[in-house]
């Protein structure tokens, strides 16, 4: 389970702004509580909602706790998201997977549709969504009422998300997946990897024959570890549409980030912490064919409580790990997204996780950005204090970051899944 950390407020009273940050962040023109006011150079720029509707009696912690982004036919971003428990009884036999897309006439999003239903209680697992074309594929995890044996599942549509249709891919039945999936896809080929009884899974096959595809292989341990710690796993696709994977391995407690891509004898390391690990996160870009690798973890340094960066020009010689710096004293938590354009400009995203408030100087959610990949800047889009967690992020063809995260507050702006668009 992962560690809870404690958010102190200072005893000064601390002014807290939306900035730009040295780039072109702007802030939103919504309405809702708190007091923040703008500042910086920013301009008027609405975080809009993803749309999708909440139930009356439904835990607004459940409404978008697993969000998902990827670039439509159009070169816009679409979303999935994660509805549980809907009608709040505390059964999630009614918990669904939704899909939407940007109307550019309207410049909305459309009346998300439902892609999966009958989740279970699959919480912060996450979801992936991958789309070439009119092909849209979300990975996502389903968890058997009787059993509670997981298993991961492939919701399909072969025209644009208008439907779907749910296909499960790891195969067994007796034995559980822990739950979290990567996935991404290049010309019509689905890549999906999974955590299942202390391995990293991987099998790939087109979205239009899955009944066809290859059966699942074990991605390859580096030197004598084999056990993953059963967490978060990312994937992303290099300028030659090879997939690249990055996870997790439990070293007597210690967390190991580990990297492989199809072909590689053997996964390499990036990174050993020296201290045992009860919260990381994770996640994987490429600029070109060089990945680049964003992780959360403590290790023994100060301060811990950061996000990390690391980067190899050949998969096999990493970085040292560079600080991406916290807005004064909010630390992050493992929720990490992070985004690469295709002139090499990153963004990272996370929510608050704890820390104070000593220095801090920007809102929620937290953004950095790099116009390469170092020399993070970082601070909010928003000049509203939203209570911001699951982020996703993506910058569309046009270039313009695109940020999707769940706003769990009911009193700062509207509960629910929340987008902002750079203009």
């Amino acid at each position: 389970m992962p560690s809870v950390r404690l958010l102190t407020v200072a005893a000064a009273a601390v002014a807290i702004t939306a900035c730009n940050c040295g780039t072109s962040m702007n802030t939103d023109a919504g309405t809702g509580g708190g007091s923040a006011t703008g500042g910086g150079s920013a301009n008027s720029s609405a975080i809009t909602s993803a749309g999708g509707t909440k139930g009356a009696s439904q835990s607004n912690q459940n409404f978008g706790n697993g969000i998902a982004t990827a670039l439509d036919a159009s070169g816009n971003a679409a979303i999935a998201f994660n509805s549980f428990d809907q009608n709040g009884d505390d059964n999630y036999d009614d918990s669904v997977i939704l899909f939407t897309t940007w109307d550019a006439t309207a410049k909305a999003y459309k009346t998300p549709v439902t892609a999966a239903t009958g989740l279970g209680d699959t919480r912060k697992l996450g979801l992936q969504l991958a789309i070439d074309g009119s092909n849209v594929a979300i990975a996502y995890a389903k968890d058997d009422a009787t059993s509670h044996v997981r298993t991961i599942w492939l919701a399909t549509s072969s025209n644009g998300g208008a439907s779907f249709t749910s296909t499960q891919i790891s195969l067994s039945t007796a034995v559980s997946v822990y739950g979290w999936s990567a996935m991404t896809m290049k010309a019509g080929i689905i890549f999906l990897a999974w955590n299942e009884d202390g391995k990293v899974m991987y099998r790939t096959g087109a979205i239009t024959a899955l009944a066809t595809w290859t059966a699942a292989v074990a991605v390859p341990m580096p030197g004598t570890l084999t056990t993953t710690t059963g967490g978060r796993l990312s994937m992303a696709l290099d300028s030659n549409g090879v997939p690249g994977i990055v996870f997790g391995l439990d070293d007597n407690n210690k967390l190991t980030l580990t990297y492989w891509k199809p072909g590689m004898l053997a996964s390499t390391t990036i990174f050993a912490t020296t201290t045992q690990n009860d919260s990381w996160g994770v996640v994987l870009g490429f600029a070109g064919t060089s990945p680049r690798v964003a992780f959360y973890a403590g290790y023994g340094a100060t301060p811990q409580e950061a996000v990390s960066v690391t980067s190899s020009t050949d998969g096999t010689t990493w970085t040292a790990p560079v600080y991406v710096p916290n807005d004064g004293g909010q630390a992050p938590n493992e929720r990490l997204a992070m985004a690469v354009s295709a002139s090499g400009k990153t963004a990272i995203s996370y929510p608050v996780g704890g820390g104070n408030l000593t220095g801090t100087q920007c809102q929620t959610p937290k953004l950095a950005l790099s116009s390469a990949f170092g020399g993070f800047t970082t601070c909010s889009p928003s000049t509203l204090a939203y209570e911001a967690d699951y982020p996703s992020m993506i910058f569309e063809t046009s270039g313009k970051l695109v940020l999707v995260f769940q706003n769990q507050s009911t009193s700062v702006g509207v509960a629910g899944v929340l987008v902002y668009r750079e203009p």
